[in-house]
């Protein structure tokens, strides 16, 4: 009896392990804006429907799954051919594909190779003909000479810092986002001036979220990003 029971026990906890598995990866209230290729509504409320999406698609590297209430009546899955930066979001659910292990996997077995190619090249006979022909150089009249020195390459000015304005977004600190009835990204300036809570502001233009214009104020200023999708601004500026 005391064998049954605990085999049943066993069983009970494999079977809770692999449905909690997948909730483990997930990032939740997190978001990674950027590199979207696909976007689209769910039938169902939940980021695992978003993620088998995801590991379906040989061109997904990531995913963000928004829930429902923030882009639209129904919860919504972005798609994403590299991996962007994650941000604190309260609106999503994101992770990466589910065999992005396998791929470090592959990642480390070609550096062993690497290491062993290495340790090859350390054999004391290929360090002796290396060291001869370092002598002959040495010994030829053409190693007395002095060497021209490497030119410096010029400095680089660091990239300038992009400013809020058309063809930019400010993704993250949203606290609000609804539908336009224009198509003019005053209406949503107009709005965060009006509300005390709003800081800044992101206009999403006709046809990248749904078919109509969409504002997410923010009540925070975060960095601004180029993206052809949105004008976006700061509150008084």
């Amino acid at each position: 009896m005391r064998t049954m029971i605990a085999a049943a026990g066993l069983m009970l906890s494999l079977l809770l392990g692999s449905f909690a598995a997948p909730a483990a990866a997930y990032e939740r209230d997190s978001n990674r804006p950027g590199s979207d290729y696909r976007n689209f509504e769910l039938r169902r409320a939940d980021p695992q429907a978003c993620q088998a999406e995801c590991d379906g698609d040989k061109r997904c590297d990531a995913w963000t799954y928004v829930k429902p209430g923030v882009q639209g009546a129904r919860a919504r899955c972005w798609l994403k051919d590299s991996v962007p930066r994650r941000r604190n979001d309260e609106c999503c659910v994101s992770g990466l594909r589910s065999d992005d292990a396998d791929r470090g996997g592959r990642r480390g077995r070609d550096d062993d190779r690497t290491e062993r190619r290495g340790r090859d090249d350390d054999r004391p006979e290929r360090r002796g003909r290396d060291d001869d022909s370092n002598r002959r150089g040495n010994d030829s009249r053409d190693g007395d000479r002095p060497r021209a020195a490497a030119p410096v390459p010029p400095r680089q000015a660091p990239a300038a810092p992009v400013s809020p304005g058309a063809g930019t977004n400010l993704p993250g600190g949203d606290y609000r986002n609804f539908d336009l009835t224009g198509t003019e990204p005053q209406e949503c300036r107009a709005a965060c001036d009006a509300d005390g809570r709003c800081k800044s502001w992101t206009f999403v233009r006709p046809g990248f979220q749904n078919e109509h214009a969409r504002c997410w104020l923010k009540s925070t200023v975060p960095a601004a990003v180029r993206d052809a999708c949105c004008t976006a601004g700061v509150k008084g500026r």
